[in-house]
C-alpha cells in the first residue's frame, strides 16, 4: 500500500507549497500596494535591488499588453503545466516543491490579474545603469519552480535505469 499512498501525498505536499506561495503573494502585494507610492523606489540593498511599485498589464516583460489574452494564455499555460508537472514529477517526491511553486505563482498571477487586468509587481534589481524589469513573487516562484523542474527532469534522464533484466546474456568462458 506504501505505493498507493505517495501520490497523494505528493498532491498534499504540492498544494501546501501552492497555498503557501498564494498567501505569501497576496500578503506581499498588499503591503506594497499600501506602503509603496507607484514608481517610487526604495532601496533595500542600494541600488542594486530596491522595492518600486508597478503594474503590468501584459505577461512576461510586458507582452500582450492589455490584451484579453493576457490573462487566459497565462491560465492555459499554468492548467497545461499543472497536469504535466503533477505526471511528470509524481514518483519523485521532491517534484511536489516546483509543482507546488509553478502553481502557487500561476494562481496568484491570475489572482492578481482578475480584479482590474494587471499584476503588481515590486522586486527591482540591476547593476548601474542597466535595469531588469520589475517583477514579483508569484513570477519568482515561477521561475524557481522551473529551475527546480528542470534540474530534476534533467538528473532523471542521466540517472541509470533499473529495468530488472539485461540486454545480453553472459557467455560461460
Amino acid at each position: 500500500m506504501r505505493g498507493a499512498a505517495r501520490p497523494r501525498n505528493y498532491l498534499a505536499l504540492a498544494a501546501t507549497v501552492a497555498g503557501i506561495t498564494i498567501l505569501a503573494s497576496w500578503g506581499a502585494r498588499r503591503w506594497v500596494e499600501r506602503e509603496l507610492a507607484p514608481g517610487v523606489p526604495v532601496r533595500v540593498l542600494g541600488e542594486s535591488f530596491r522595492l518600486t511599485r508597478g503594474e503590468n498589464s501584459g505577461i512576461a516583460f510586458n507582452l500582450l499588453r492589455g490584451s484579453p489574452l493576457a490573462t487566459w494564455l497565462p491560465l492555459a499555460a499554468l492548467v497545461i503545466m499543472a497536469v504535466y508537472l503533477a505526471t511528470a514529477l509524481r514518483g519523485q517526491p521532491i517534484g511536489a516543491l516546483p509543482t507546488g511553486l509553478i502553481l502557487g505563482g500561476g494562481i496568484a498571477n491570475l489572482l492578481d490579474r482578475l480584479g482590474d487586468g494587471r499584476v503588481t509587481d515590486y522586486l527591482d534589481w540591476g547593476v548601474g545603469g542597466w535595469r531588469y524589469a520589475t517583477f514579483n513573487l508569484p513570477d519568482s516562484a515561477i521561475t524557481v519552480g522551473m529551475v527546480l523542474a528542470l534540474g530534476l527532469a534533467v538528473r532523471a534522464t542521466n540517472a541509470p535505469r533499473e529495468s530488472g533484466h539485461t540486454r545480453y546474456k553472459e557467455q560461460p568462458r
